[in-house]
């Protein structure tokens, strides 16, 4: 019953889904297998899926979920569960049980299990910056890697956009659902109908970027400040992925801070080549 994808968006209160990928399994078998919702209720309270049990037996909230599947569905938007053989496989090793148990995707899949690389950094990018990260993301499709970003303008966008124009795969971690002006690439989010940006949300994709990625590019930081650096800090403290960070002719100041943190540092394409190679070590998979 595919509906449970949406069930916890719909549950008055609770905007995040509050099962982890195992048991997200176990109460979707429960409401496969029964089709009463007694009995439903009865066989997630016996796997301890109270909350699941609650929602399973409310009328309305089925009939919301059910209505809301429908109108993803149509917008574009296919379910991808934590447990599906196209789920990033750095994502789901990276996160355990943090793992979201539902994406959705717009766009092709084919490339999700691919090597990964990250490209984040600011919205405002000097001439220099906004080069250096197109440049990254052609050199990414040439490599035959995937590029993961966050659907923001400027670093996220330049980098994906400069991998699909070289023939490459790329990837937006949404912060929200969908907006107005959808970036190049596949699109991913939780609430594809939710607003095109929640603070929160945004903290959230900054982690799965990271998580999925066998090494994330930033290409520019302010010391301090903004979701890139706070986004950079984390995933060094979490020593989740390798960081690169960009320090051209005026670096930012978060790239020059993160650099004497030990971050590896590259003023061009080539070093970056070269500092990508021990990341990617894991051989290239077919498409599934």
């Amino acid at each position: 019953m595919l509906e449970i994808m949406c069930l916890f968006d719909k549950w008055p209160g609770r905007r995040v889904p509050t099962l982890n990928p195992r048991d997200f399994a176990l109460a979707t078998g429960c409401l496969a297998e029964y089709r009463s919702a007694g009995e439903r209720a009865y066989c997630l309270r016996s796997r301890g899926l109270w909350e699941a049990a609650a929602l399973a037996e409310d009328a309305g909230l089925r009939d919301s979920a059910s209505e809301a599947f429908r109108d993803r569905l149509k917008g574009g938007w296919k379910p991808l569960v934590a447990s599906s053989p196209i789920m990033p496989p750095r994502l789901r090793s990276s996160l355990g049980h943090s793992c979201p148990p539902v994406l959705w995707l717009r766009g092709s899949a084919m490339r999700l299990r691919q090597p990964g690389v990250g490209i984040v950094g600011s919205r405002t990018l000097s001439v220099d910056e906004a080069r250096f990260a197109s440049d990254a993301g052609a050199l990414l499709a040439r490599i035959g890697a995937t590029v993961f970003s966050g659907g923001a303008a400027g670093s996220d966008s330049f980098g994906v956009a400069g991998t699909v124009r070289a023939g490459g795969y790329g990837v937006h971690y949404l912060p929200g659902g969908e907006p107005r002006r959808s970036p190049e690439g596949c699109l991913l989010s939780r609430f594809p109908e939710a607003p095109e940006f929640d603070r929160i949300e945004a903290l959230i994709r900054n982690r799965w970027i990271y998580a999925s990625s066998d090494a994330v590019i930033l290409v520019s930081s302010r010391f301090g400040q903004g979701g890139s650096w706070a986004g950079a800090i984390a995933a060094r403290r979490s020593r989740v992925s390798p960081i690169i960070v960009f320090r051209g002719k005026h670096p930012s100041s978060g790239n020059e801070a993160l650099a004497k943190l030990g971050a590896t540092s590259v003023s061009s394409i080539d070093e970056l080549e070269e500092a990508l190679r021990p990341c990617l070590a894991r051989p290239l998979e077919l498409a599934v």
